[in-house]
């Protein structure tokens, strides 16, 4: 106030403005008692003709090196050079006059008032306060970055864009460093940082959201496929589907009583559902908690269990019985209860694995049926429909559920294509191949045909022996006119017939096919198929020996009537003498007349028309198959082979195609167990009613027990595997009138008995 009336320029030491813990800012003039005044700095600065009338941004770049100072004492020992503080601004602070504050500063050392001053009018003198951008420029800034955000996170993972989040903040670093000194700009450094976050975690979200709702439509349309395509109609639907599941098994198991449980999600207790033959207050066990005795020890090993106690009250002690738990994905659905009669469980082979099978597929069907539920009851809701983004728990792993049971199917279709007799193959319209069944490869393989390397032309023209004019040509009426084609051949050196079938694979008229379809004619692909015409020849040379024999008995039955008739024509036969030879002449005519129905019933048979489970066939022919088959074994053990059979081919009550697979076993099984360079003996002998053909070999053999064992005994062993060839062999040699014995000793080998039933 006294410098008032001197008229004497003056400025206001002031503290500065704190921001964010830090002073990087200075006022240009503070108000007292009613009155502006400048501060020292820009009162300084004014006196050189500079003015600022807003606060500004002290510039600290230069550091403390770049503000000299010098104390009194070295000034009074005429230690400063008048040339370094000529046409210079000095400030001056007392020791001692003010208190001392150290100020907190960009330049990471505390300095005192004088100092910050010192620096503030530095900076206006050398005009070098940083400069903030204007709010608009700063508006493109940030949203500049937060466009480049988004494009760049649209295109990359999680991962990369974490990456790309740090090559960013490490850019807006540099510019926070080194605009300031060179440029006296401050760039909105927190503001395109924060942005950059912000547009990384909206754009996983969102990601994430559509990553969801886009899971969770595949779920639902997988389990609208499975639903439509694989699981019975109607099914999921059901008010209680456990009673057509009671009636599946009813109608596939020759089960005498069936009880299904069902576990609701969450609970330990077990719900009666639905029973055959029996009623569920026949359950012994009354606390159904799946966590006891039996029903944890089945859910243990997962596996159909054979109770050793009665489950239902009063039912037959000879019954087997059996507890499988539903099982699907990890989630348990239910148990189901069965019992047997101890027949219907030797009379099928692998009966254990057949009841996991049908475990497997039931608890397949009411997994997707709850789940299909589940979905249809949340669809169901006017939220949920709302909030279509929300995310769904567990539904990534029902994806990769249905993921997994497609791809089970998938695996089920392959091994039914490969089990088919004929042999297929299928290209796409470019001509590369598809797939190719087991029979198809093996019979390419024999021809030295490689499948992979040939194009649908070029197998076309190499299996019909033709050029490729013609060639194309059939293939332009099979895909473009859908006109199948069909040709008769001989592959190789091979005696068989074979027709060979090119069809082009289309879709059906009922089946919708999408407007952007890429399938060019409108043709999945093309499907070669080459067709085993030997059961038919086979047929036909089968009648003729049938009716050679028929012949051949009737005419020996034709000549016992005869003499039958002379011995009663002849007038001093003893009447006990006609009477017996009357008796014999009534049975063999009877005999002659029963074999030429049975033999006319089977002569007239349509193999287009009718399926048999057994009729004549030629054993000869059957054990030639079977030693083909096994052929490149013996040669590989360098076996000798010795044969003692009847002169006469036998025709015997079997199947043409199972009986050749069931010696092909046997046989499989004593090359197997036979030493290098060993024999191989088969012999046989017919009786008037059978023909019984032995097989051994001089082998290592194996406790006879042993063997017993795996001939009658489900094991855990593949359908294809000889001891479930022969144990299904078993079955059916029985049905065909014939049976299987096996003996082994230890250091001698196995011997097989087959007693076949001869037709004629």
């Amino acid at each position: 106030a006294p410098a008032r009336g001197l008229d004497l320029p003056f400025g206001v030491l002031d503290f500065p403005p704190r921001l964010a813990t830090i002073y990087r800012q200075q006022h240009a003039a503070v108000s007292i008692a009613g009155q502006t005044y400048p501060t020292l700095a820009v009162a300084a600065a004014r006196q050189l003709g500079i003015d600022i009338e807003t606060a500004y941004r002290v510039n600290f770049y230069g550091g403390l090196n770049w503000l000299p100072s010098v104390t009194t004492a070295r000034l009074f020992e005429d230690g400063l050079i008048p040339e370094l503080v000529r046409g210079r601004t000095v400030l001056i602070e007392t020791e001692r006059s003010l208190p001392v504050y150290p100020l907190p500063n960009p330049t990471g050392q505390d300095i005192t008032l004088a100092q910050f001053t010192g620096f503030a009018l530095a900076t206006l003198l050398g005009d070098a306060q940083i400069q903030e951008l204007p709010s608009w420029l700063r508006g493109i800034a940030v949203i500049g970055a937060i466009l480049l955000a988004f494009i760049v996170f649209q295109h990359l993972s999680l991962g990369p864009s974490i990456a790309t989040t740090v090559l960013l903040f490490g850019l807006c670093w540099l510019a926070a460093w080194f605009m300031p000194p060179f440029w006296h700009i401050w760039p909105p450094v927190t503001e395109i940082i924060l942005a950059i976050a912000l547009t990384l975690l909206l754009v996983f979200h969102r990601k994430a959201l559509l990553q969801e709702h886009t899971v969770r439509q595949i779920n639902t349309q997988l389990t609208d496929i499975l639903h439509e395509r694989i699981i019975p109609t109607g099914f999921f639907e059901a008010d209680n589907p456990w009673r057509q599941i009671t009636h599946m098994v009813e109608q596939f198991l020759n089960v005498e009583w069936s009880i299904f449980l069902e576990l609701a999600p969450g609970k330990y207790h077990l719900q009666e559902l639905y029973s055959l033959n029996c009623k569920l207050d026949d359950i012994a066990e009354r606390r159904r908690d799946y966590r006891r005795t039996p029903y944890s020890t089945a859910l243990q090993e997962n596996l159909p269990l054979r109770l050793e106690r009665s489950y239902l009250q009063g039912a037959d002690p000879d019954q087997v019985q059996y507890m499988a738990p539903l099982r699907c994905s990890g989630e348990l659905l239910g148990y189901w209860i069965f019992g047997v009669a101890p027949e219907s469980t030797s009379q099928t082979a692998n009966w254990l694995k057949l009841i996991r099978s049908f475990q497997t597929q039931i608890a397949e069907l009411l997994y997707h049926r709850r789940y299909w539920q589940q979905e249809k009851q949340r669809n169901s809701r006017v939220l949920n429909r709302f909030f279509m983004t929300g995310p769904v728990p567990g539904s990534q792993q029902r994806l990769r559920q249905s993921i997994d049971l497609l791809s089970q199917r998938l695996d089920y279709m392959e091994h039914m294509l490969h089990s088919l007799d004929n042999a297929a193959m299928l290209y796409d319209l470019f001509g590369h191949l598809v797939f190719a069944n087991r029979a198809m490869s093996d019979l390419l393989k024999s021809q030295a045909i490689s499948s992979y390397d040939s194009s649908a032309l070029d197998l076309l023209c190499r299996l019909l022996d033709i050029d490729q004019a013609q060639g194309r040509e059939i293939l332009h009426q099979a895909i473009v006119w859908k006109n199948p084609a069909h040709f008769p051949l001989r592959l190789g050196s091979q005696e068989t017939l074979h027709y060979l079938s090119v069809t082009a694979i289309s879709p059906s008229e009922e089946q919708d096919q999408p407007a952007h379809s890429d399938m060019p004619f409108q043709s999945y692909g093309i499907l070669f198929e080459l067709i085993d015409a030997s059961r038919i020849s086979e047929f036909s040379n089968l009648k003729e020996q049938l009716t050679s024999r028929l012949i051949y008995r009737v005419r020996n039955d034709m000549e016992s009537l005869t003499l039958g008739i002379d011995i009663l024509q002849q007038p001093n036969v003893a009447p006990a003498r006609k009477e017996r030879a009357l008796t014999l002449l009534k049975a063999k005519l009877t005999d002659s007349m029963d074999l030429i129905r049975k033999t006319q019933r089977h002569l007239q048979l349509d193999l287009h028309t009718h399926q048999v489970d057994f009729y004549p066939v030629e054993s000869t022919r059957a054990l030639k198959q079977a030693l083909e088959t096994v052929a490149p074994a013996i040669a590989e053990k360098r076996l000798k082979l010795q044969q003692h059979l009847p002169e006469v081919d036998s025709i015997v009550v079997a199947d043409a195609d199972k009986l050749p697979r069931i010696l092909s076993a046997l046989l499989r099984v004593l090359i197997e167990d036979s030493t290098s360079e060993g024999t191989l003996n088969i012999t046989g002998s017919e009786s008037s009613d059978y023909l019984s053909l032995t097989f051994s070999n001089t082998g290592f053999g194996l406790p006879d027990e042993q063997l017993q064992y795996y001939l009658t005994q489900s094991q855990d062993h593949d359908d294809d595997s000889d001891y479930a060839v022969l144990q299904s062999g078993i079955i059916q040699l029985k049905h065909w009138g014939g049976q299987l014995q096996a003996h082994s000793q230890m250091g001698k080998g196995i011997t097989f008995t087959l007693t076949l039933k001869v037709y004629i």
